[in-house]
């Protein structure tokens, strides 16, 4: 006795011979004597109707006679079939294929992930339904986690959900990895919170992920939120990594959290000296001031040396913007300062100069990719910002040279703001040179808002790295 799926198939096969026959004559077939109106919307349906039966003979033949309502019943989604009265246009039918297809190959259907994919807007609710879970095939739920990555899903709640869950443990690792890479590229602040706490709750590689992720979307707060971190923190290795994350954004929780680091365990302390000579206010000058004195080991003390003589210069880091041009402005070169990637948004290079100035204008090395400056603000004396200057990037000048009203007190401290997006490629700065009417003078300090710099493994081989994958993302 034939199968049910057995005797299913034979049925289309016999029913789409008889329609491809009545297309073939369609005069004798349809009606003695059609009108051209009537005759041509009976073909098209007609010939939809074939279509339609076909792709379900071509699905059906995959799906083996024996246990297939099994696979169905633990795979297939809640969506409804399709009537077979036309061609599939229910998006909804494609997800559901792509989700069967994992019952007979681990890595699901080519054809419909492509389906599904081009769908993902309508689909994403359901979607993030899939991501979520966890009796899903692993592999199914890291490919639809990763169509989840887009920036329109920034006001969908549901979907920067799904991801966060399809982070946090026990969550296997591939599929932490892309559905943080997925928020990554959907860039919502609507993701910090869950993000903090997942920081404490994972462990290595997902942590080091989901802390480089909330610094970027935290922005200005990033350095409050890992002072929070850190005093909640149990292990020295995430401690560690939370003093390597502070940035330059806000000095008075960089500052406690570094005080804190002092008093630790020296991979802290250690961690803690060699990231406080990024740091340019007499605050963390008085800390080094205060810690040197007591302090008893010796790579703590080498590093609180160097902190305390200024910046420490690891390729791409805002040290290398200190001091006199070294690098060369045709090409990407590890003697400039680079913001961790290539286009994103508005960046800033924070200097201090050996002392204060009246100053009237700037003279801005640029390297690689130019025309991102789009303004130079300088801190007063009373720790206030204010704009020198304004205005379009303007690329190509070398070096650029902007002028402004002389400042009514002396300035030691700037910062240069830069739009990445502008530009394509690494926007590096080289050196900037403070111009007025008692001379010019380099810069000694810097810090950013981020930097590629990289103090552990081979730098140049990473950088090559990234450029080759941006590479390819833009090429799909």
């Amino acid at each position: 006795m034939k199968s049910p799926v057995l005797a299913g198939v034979c049925a289309i096969s016999l029913l789409c011979s008889v329609l491809a026959l009545a297309l073939a004559w369609q005069e004798p077939l349809l009606r003695p004597d059609p009108g051209p109106i009537a005759d041509a919307q009976e073909l098209a349906q007609l010939r939809a109707q074939v279509t339609e039966l076909q792709r379900r003979l071509e699905f059906a033949l995959t799906v083996p006679a024996t246990a297939a309502g099994e696979r169905r019943n633990a795979l297939a989604l809640d969506a409804p079939a399709p009537t077979g009265t036309g061609p599939a246009t229910d998006p909804r039918d494609y997800l559901a294929s792509y989700v069967l297809s994992f019952a007979d190959d681990g890595q699901g259907s080519e054809y419909y992930r492509l389906a599904v994919e081009a769908h993902a807007v309508p689909l994403c609710l359901p979607i993030a339904e899939l991501v979520r879970d966890g009796h899903r095939p692993a592999a199914l739920r890291r490919t639809l986690a990763a169509m989840l990555g887009k920036r329109r899903f920034a006001e969908v709640p549901d979907v920067i959900d799904a991801l966060l869950a399809a982070v946090g443990p026990p969550a296997e690792l591939e599929l932490a990895q892309a559905a943080l890479a997925a928020l990554a590229r959907i860039a919502s602040p609507r993701a910090v919170p869950a993000l903090q706490a997942l920081v404490l709750q994972c462990s290595d590689p997902v942590r080091a992920q989901a802390l480089t992720l909330l610094v970027e979307l935290a922005a200005d707060d990033a350095n409050a939120i890992l002072l929070q971190l850190f005093l909640q923190a149990q292990d020295d290795g995430l401690r560690q990594l939370l003093v390597r994350a502070l940035t330059g954004a806000d000095s008075r929780p960089a500052l406690e959290l570094l005080t804190t680091a002092s008093g630790g365990e020296q991979p802290v302390r250690l961690a803690a000296a060699r990231k406080v000579g990024e740091f340019d206010e007499p605050g963390f000058d008085a800390l080094v001031e205060r810690w040197r004195p007591h302090e008893q080991d010796a790579a703590v003390l080498a590093a609180l040396g160097i902190a305390a003589a200024g910046n420490t210069a690891a390729s791409w880091s805002p040290a290398k913007a200190t001091g006199a041009p070294d690098a060369d402005p045709r090409r990407d070169d590890p003697n400039a300062w680079a913001p961790k990637s290539p286009e994103m948004g508005l960046q800033w290079l924070q200097l201090t100069y050996p002392s204060a100035m009246r100053a009237s204008a700037v003279r801005i090395f640029e390297v690689n990719a130019t025309g991102a400056v789009v303004e130079v603000r300088a801190r007063g004396a009373d720790g206030i910002w204010f704009s020198l200057w304004r205005g379009p990037p303007i690329a190509g000048a070398s070096p650029l040279v902007l002028t402004f009203p002389l400042t009514a007190s002396p300035i030691r401290t700037i910062r240069l703001v830069l739009d990445t997006d502008r530009t394509l490629g690494w926007n590096e700065i080289d050196a900037v040179e403070l111009v007025g009417p008692e001379g010019s003078m380099w810069a000694t300090r810097a810090t950013a808002s981020s930097t590629f710099a990289n103090d552990g493994g081979d730098t140049m081989q990473l950088r090559d790295d990234v450029k080759i994958f941006q590479g390819a993302s833009r090429r799909r």
